[in-house]
């Protein structure tokens, strides 16, 4: 007797919405050749006496990008501003919180294979919004690069189109000079 197939729940459209924009996301990433850590997402985390999750974590060589993922239309800017406390925390000492990666986010430490040490390593933050994020809100929250519908669109059809060779269009956005990339971040250390 045949085994009956598990009905998948039937997705709204806003969350069919949301899916397509998180895939798009992890797409453009893929594309240019950062590795996603499957574990580490929506990973919930207390770090320094702060409890947040990470929606996604990927790794290029040195570089981490944490990725928030947002599709509110209301209080967009209390959610931003409550992810600015860690969002600090992370900046003020990148090489502490790649330490508490490694031993508290499974899968982190081999994806990112240790042969940089943590202080070696660069992280960027990105806070990837459905919605438009306005200037002034954008200006309270400083150090978080903003891949706002129109960026994530643009970055969506960059990659396709020549795939790897988008990384560097990435790495600019994300902040990261030449000098931060892979090896390069051994000989200016």
């Amino acid at each position: 007797m045949p085994k009956k197939k598990k009905k998948k729940a039937k997705l709204s459209p806003e969350e069919q919405k949301q899916r397509a924009h998180i895939t798009e996301a992890r797409s453009i990433f893929k594309l240019v050749g950062f590795r996603r850590v499957p574990r580490a997402s929506k990973t919930e985390i207390k770090y320094q006496g702060t409890t947040s999750d990470l929606d996604d974590v990927f790794v290029h060589e040195n570089l981490v990008v944490l990725i928030e993922y947002t599709t509110k239309k209301d209080d967009l800017s209390g959610h931003l501003k409550k992810k600015k406390v860690l969002y600090d925390k992370i900046q003020n000492d990148t090489g502490a919180f790649i330490e508490f990666l490694d031993q508290q986010v499974k899968g982190f430490s081999d994806a990112r294979e240790n042969f940089y040490q943590p202080e070696q390593m660069r992280i960027a933050i990105v806070y990837c919004s459905l919605r438009k994020i306005e200037a002034d809100l954008k200006a309270e929250v400083p150090g978080v690069r903003y891949l706002d519908y129109q960026y994530l669109k643009y970055f969506v059809s960059l990659a396709r189109a020549i795939k790897k060779s988008a990384r560097f269009e990435m790495f600019d956005f994300l902040g990261f000079q030449h000098s931060d990339v892979g090896k390069n971040v051994i000989n200016t250390s």
